[in-house]
């Protein structure tokens, strides 16, 4: 009777936290019917791997993208559920949200009430969706908040129970360490750094039978999973592609080309965290005032085994995030639930008793307000129609995705090519799956990588696709900046101005010459 109401209390948690996340993530992610469509890049190219996965385009050996199956397989699932929009992603999204609001919860419940512990979730929405590190949503880095926060959870039930975890967690941990590594390994490091930390903390304590446990289990968890994304790509024969792709081109081709010594790249990791924080004055006052607060009281770290813990954790994920030397916004992103835990002192020492639910929908509400405001995507929803990520100037009927699909699909079993630039969102709004390998152009030199866009120049010159889309800067004159052998092989057909992450272009719709 007390497991069924433990599982019931569970439920009557996760629902009100699905409502709250199916809400936030409505009004802060490009995903949602909140927006005409996310017109980001990189979300757009998981979406094509993930559908062309589904219609049996093995990723990596049969078509390039650098980021880990695990992703691509949830946009496999988010494809299924909308072939040529986002509200499948926005199910995902949302639903990977109340995950992510669940382990809060459960982080909250070790120190907080069960009124304070809902809002330290919701208030932590602010900081899990803070702009810019946000960006539009969809990102690899918010299908692993849950895994993370599931670290930091684990790191204070181990010091709680005595420097030691049940064989179940043990082995979960190892599972959600895989997971973060089959999405994106550069995320690993607070699970590589709990490891780190754990292991040396108790080979100090000479616990050698807890270590021996902690290991064997935990690496059973990492391979019950590696074993199985390792063992299909053998299947299909595609175990080279994933390793040549995933792991050779990411830490090769496409790393820094800045040569530096090891102490270096850890100097240069640390100084762009520092920067990326410092870019926002607030949130920089606010993650070192409190942090100084977290760790000075003992309320919530109790122990100076979970403070180093903690500590090693967060410092290990700023090197792995930062050490390649690439630098983007949403890079960020992974660290946010660590600084989440800042909060967690202030609402501690908060009085929340009388008038307690219709306070929280209150503060709910307000948050939401919040996030609205600022977020830099208020701009671009069906709140403001027409506006310039939808169609610039006297062009109509944007955007252009859209717009360019409706020419496209008139055509029978259409093939497309997407020209010179990451994913545009095409092949998302016209349903079709590309046909050639390099299916867009990564962030990769030619000098490193030539057979990228021989591969692309080799579909132009053979008209092996029906259409060609491009995009150029706004006003510029098409004959001066699109390639020749595109206007000598295909037709312009259509045009769109609209903006794109701040800037103007012009999308270009070609059609094969007969």
């Amino acid at each position: 009777m007390k497991d069924k109401d433990e599982v019931f209390k569970h439920l009557k948690v996760l629902s009100v936290l699905l409502l709250t996340s199916f809400i936030t993530i409505f009004v802060v992610s490009k995903n949602s019917p909140f927006f005409y469509m996310n017109d980001w890049v990189d979300l757009n190219a998981f979406l094509t791997m993930g559908k062309s996965w589904g219609h049996g385009v093995i990723p990596y050996k049969d078509i390039f993208e650098q980021k880990g199956p695990i992703l691509y397989f949830i946009f496999l699932l988010a494809s299924k559920l909308s072939h040529t929009g986002y509200i499948g992603v926005y199910i995902l999204e949302s639903l990977f949200f109340t995950l992510t609001s669940f382990m809060l919860y459960k982080i909250g419940r070790l120190f907080l009430d069960k009124p304070k512990s809902y809002l330290f979730v919701f208030l932590s929405y602010i900081i899990l969706t803070l702009s810019p590190y946000f960006k539009m949503g969809g990102s690899a880095e918010e299908f692993s908040y849950p895994a993370i926060l599931l670290g930091i959870y684990y790191i204070f039930i181990f010091s709680k129970n005595g420097n030691k975890l049940s064989k179940t967690a043990y082995f979960i941990g190892g599972f959600a360490f895989s997971y973060i590594f089959w999405i994106k390994y550069t995320m690993i490091g607070s699970w590589l750094g709990f490891y780190l930390a754990i292991g040396l903390l108790l080979i100090w304590k000479k616990e050698f039978k807890e270590l021996t446990r902690a290991v064997l289990l935990s690496l059973a968890g990492f391979l019950s999973l590696s074993t199985v994304i390792c063992l299909y790509f053998f299947i299909v024969g595609g175990l080279s592609s994933l390793y040549k792709v995933y792991f050779y081109s990411n830490i090769v081709l496409y790393g820094s080309d800045v040569k530096a010594s090891f102490v270096m790249k850890l100097v240069n990791a640390f100084k762009m965290f520092y920067n990326e924080l410092n870019s926002q004055n607030l949130l920089f006052v606010i993650f070192i005032l409190g942090f100084i607060w977290l760790f000075a009281q003992k309320r919530i770290i109790e122990s100076l085994d979970e403070k180093i813990i903690l500590i090693v954790s967060f410092l290990m994920l700023i090197i792995t995030v930062y050490y390649g030397g690439a630098d983007h916004i949403y890079y960020m992103l992974i660290l946010l639930p660590f600084i989440s835990l800042i909060l967690l002192s202030p609402i501690y020492y908060m009085s929340f008793e009388k008038k307690v639910v219709p306070k929280l929908l209150g503060i709910f509400g307000v948050i939401i307000f919040l996030i609205m405001t600022t977020s830099y995507n208020r701009y671009d929803s069906k709140l403001f129609p027409n506006n310039a990520t939808v169609q610039l100037g006297d062009y109509k009927d944007g955007p252009a995705q859209s717009k360019f699909a409706k020419i496209i699909n008139k055509e029978k079993n259409p093939t497309l090519l997407n020209y010179d630039s990451l994913d545009l969102g095409f092949f998302q709004s016209s349903g079709i799956v590309p046909t050639n390998y390099y299916f867009e152009r990564q962030n990769i030199t030619d000098e490193k990588l030539p057979e990228m866009m021989q591969d692309q120049n080799d579909v132009i010159n053979n008209k092996k696709t029906d259409f060609v889309v491009l995009r150029i800067a706004r006003f510029a004159p098409a004959d001066d900046n699109v390639p020749e052998n595109i206007r000598n092989n295909y037709e312009l057909v259509s045009m769109h101005d609209q903006k794109i992450e701040g800037r103007e272009v012009c999308y270009l719709l070609y059609k094969a010459k007969k």
